[in-house]
């Protein structure tokens, strides 16, 4: 059974897939991107569209940047801890209005400018178990 977490339509009117599985269907076919070392054997949770047309994929593993232009034989990039992102769990991402890219870990928020992931820090707050899952 396919568990999809997000159905995101891009700019290029491309319907993604997203979950258990990577799929993207042009509206011709249906191309599964699972098969990528990238997305391998991960939990997709989050997608969203850069202004270059770019698709970035949040992970279970990191982040997976898919460069649809790319002329290289691997239009896949993939970021992790050693990139400087906070943690590998990735569970959410938003794009600011200026291009950043903020991603939510359960270590913490990171955020990349284009060039390099830094640590945006909150604060600690106690868990309070009548609002729900709290990671503690």
């Amino acid at each position: 059974m396919l568990v999809l977490r997000r159905v995101f339509e891009d700019s290029k009117g491309r319907l993604w897939f997203v979950g258990d599985e990577v799929y993207c269907y042009d509206g011709d076919s249906l191309y599964h991107f699972s098969q990528h070392e990238a997305l391998n054997r991960v939990v997709t949770r989050e997608i969203l569209e850069d202004a270059e047309g770019n698709i970035w994929l949040g992970t279970s593993n990191g982040i997976v940047k898919y460069d649809p232009r790319s002329e290289s034989t691997d239009p896949f990039t993939q970021f992790g801890q050693e990139d400087g992102l906070m943690g590998y769990d990735v569970w959410s991402m938003e794009m600011d209005s200026k291009g950043v890219l903020w991603i939510g870990t359960l270590e913490g928020v990171s955020k990349f400018d284009g060039t390099s992931f830094s640590a945006f820090f909150i604060p600690e707050s106690a868990p309070d178990s009548t609002r729900g899952v709290t990671s503690r």
